[in-house]
């Protein structure tokens, strides 16, 4: 199984997000997504929903392409 911290990097490779923009997204720190992926700290049990949210996003947008 992977873990989070690969799990959030892959993604973001995937849809070509950066830090910026997810920290945006989820209203939160450049930093704290950086930290989520580098494996310092784990999202919340809320973050991580809003990310699972976030992620569906981009898979159903490109299911549409």
């Amino acid at each position: 199984m992977t873990s989070f911290p690969e799990q959030l990097s892959a993604f973001r490779k995937k849809h070509q997000v950066s830090f910026e923009r997810l920290a945006r997204e989820l209203n939160v720190s450049y930093t704290t997504v950086r930290a989520w992926e580098k494996g310092l700290h784990a999202p919340t049990y809320v973050y991580k929903l809003a990310l699972e949210k976030l992620i569906e996003r981009y898979e159903n947008i490109d299911k549409q392409k």
